[in-house]
């Protein structure tokens, strides 16, 4: 980054700081943004976290479905934050809709490879996320209304999408979680190194 900024003129202090104070916008400039970067952020971290659940239970399957989904979200993320499909993909050539196209594919790829998983979990969070995607992407290519108000719109649906994204996995990674003893179960032995046990 140190060195980009260099190259482009920037101050090394902007490269940290929030983009609304370095161009001296009020701090919701750019609001909905973080909030859909969150819930990349949030869909990573769920996805990783489950995936290292699904490993030590040995579901390799769910182990493969939530770590082509990690890597899928955390792209996401990078590409939402820093406009990869519009500033780095056209200067070497690559045109923003095949970016988009790539993406379609892999989710696609994604859902098909891992159906059956996906339909034993709770895939309606999940059909509700890409809904509101699929609508926001269908706003962009249509253009409809003014420009600032379709651009509130559409950010709005996408923030709730990678919402709905992130919750999917959190509900996923929770629901493969083994079961706890009950409270009943467990007893205090004082005589024993290990504090708490099981009772038979």
């Amino acid at each position: 980054l140190a060195v980009l900024g260099r190259r482009e003129g920037i101050e090394l202090g902007d490269l940290s700081r929030d983009p609304a104070a370095v161009a001296e916008l009020p701090v919701y400039v750019g609001a909905l943004a973080y909030l859909a970067f969150i819930g990349w952020a949030v869909g990573f971290g769920a996805a990783v976290t489950g995936l290292l659940v699904a490993r030590r239970l040995a579901r390799r399957r769910r182990a493969l479905m939530l770590g082509f989904a990690a890597a899928l979200s955390l792209w996401l993320l990078l590409d939402d934050m820093f406009e990869f499909h519009e500033s780095v993909g056209p200067r070497i050539g690559i045109p923003e809709k095949i970016t988009y196209l790539s993406y379609v594919v892999a989710l696609a790829a994604w859902l098909w490879f891992f159906r059956k998983e996906i339909r034993d979990s709770d895939w309606l969070v999940l059909v509700a996320g890409l809904a509101f995607f699929g609508v926001s992407a269908g706003l962009d290519e249509l253009n409809i209304g003014s420009a600032g108000t379709e651009a509130y719109v559409e950010d709005i649906l996408k923030m709730l999408g990678t919402w709905l994204w992130g919750a999917y996995f959190v509900v996923t990674a929770v629901h493969d979680l083994p079961p706890s003893a009950p409270a009943d179960d467990v007893v205090i032995d004082l005589h024993r190194d290990d504090d708490v046990t099981t009772a038979p």
